[in-house]
């Protein structure tokens, strides 16, 4: 065998070999963005409902950021109401790990 049999022989293998990984990657990365988006103000409305226990929250909406990977920025908003009856506007930055719920509070007002 010569060396140029050799390099033909194994350049198909390599090509595959290189095919499966980017199919690898390009499948991590959409699945990061799926659970992100889907999973991430999820967690940020259990969080917030979670926080003002007791209280009605209502008037939810969130927007939600990809960070540095396993991170998502998730800005969530609601009305809290007291059993009282009186209310007030919650606001939230939340960085979420969506895939095991863990929750850092940015900034809150």
């Amino acid at each position: 065998m010569t060396i140029e049999t050799a390099a033909l022989e194994t350049t198909p293998h390599r090509a595959r070999r290189r095919r499966r990984l980017l199919n690898w990657i390009v499948a991590i990365v959409l699945a990061y963005v799926v659970i992100g988006f889907v999973r991430g103000p999820m967690v940020a409305q259990d969080y917030l409902a979670r926080l003002d226990a007791g209280d009605e929250v209502s008037n939810v909406s969130t927007t939600t950021v990809p960070m540095i990977p396993p991170l998502w920025m998730v800005s969530i908003t609601g009305r809290i109401t007291q059993p009282n009856g009186t209310y007030y506007d919650a606001h939230l930055v939340l960085w979420i790990e969506p895939v095991t719920g863990y929750v850092m509070e940015v900034a809150a007002g």
